[in-house]
This record gives C-alpha cells, structure tokens and sequence, in this order.
C-alpha cells in the first residue's frame, strides 16, 4: 500500500489505484494530454461537459502544476470558479484527492520560497518504474 498524510489524513492506496495515478504521473509528466484524459477516465473523473481542456488544466493544477498555461493568471479561487463555470466535475474518486493535495502543499512549500515547482518531472522515475515492474 502507499501512505499519504497531510495534516493527520491518511490515504491507502492498493495497487491497481497505484497503477492508474502512476500513469497519470508519467502522462503529465510527458506533456501527453490526450494519455492524461484517458488516465483521469480510467480513474473515475467525470464532468458535466467532459471538456477536455478544463480537465487537462484541473488534472495539471491538482496533480503537477499552476503555470500560466494552466492558470491563465488566474489565482486559485478565481482558477476553481472559472473551472466549474466551464464544466462542474459531478464524479471524483476520493482516494485520488488527498495525493492532489499532497501535490499542491509541496507546490504551496515551493511557493513560499519563491520556487515553482512542477512535481509530476520528480515522481516520473518511480511511476515508470512501477508500471514496468507490473506489467
């Protein structure tokens, strides 16, 4: 199982979940949006409209970044309303928030530095290293 903790919350994450987000890891990683949608349906996520550009930008925002193609220049409660405006997510699969929030609070850790971190380059090598030890 993988752990992830943020503030006392604990996620357990078995393995075919595992697998799923290492795929995501390795699509945005590669800048593959088409692999990245593919993966965020494989995991559950639905949206009202299905617009692939707003889910590109959330799955970017939520699990590897907030630059400005990602934001636009929006800050993050400006970035959250554009994106229900655009397309309301209706299905989300739980376990794959806190790993998102796990994203963003290292992201917010960079920030306080003055340190843009996308975080999806550093996790590339363990994602790719598990989907090639399972498949």
């Amino acid at each position: 199982f993988l752990s992830f903790s943020s503030q006392g919350q604990v996620k357990e994450l078995g393995l075919e979940k595992r697998l799923k987000y290492a795929e995501l890891v390795v699509a945005l990683a590669n800048g593959d949006k088409e692999e990245a949608l593919a993966c965020s349906r494989r995991m559950g996520l639905r949206t009202k409209r299905m617009n692939g550009d707003v889910i590109h930008r959330l799955l970017c925002f939520f699990h590897d970044r907030d630059t400005e193609d990602v934001t636009e220049g929006m800050n993050i409660q400006q970035f959250m309303d554009w994106a229900n405006a655009e397309d309301p997510i209706v299905e989300l699969d739980d376990d794959y928030v806190l790993v998102g929030r796990v994203s963003l609070l290292l992201r917010g850790l960079g920030n306080a530095f003055n340190m843009k971190l996308r975080v999806t380059p550093y996790w590339r090598r363990e994602a790719q290293r598990l989907l090639n030890t399972t498949y």
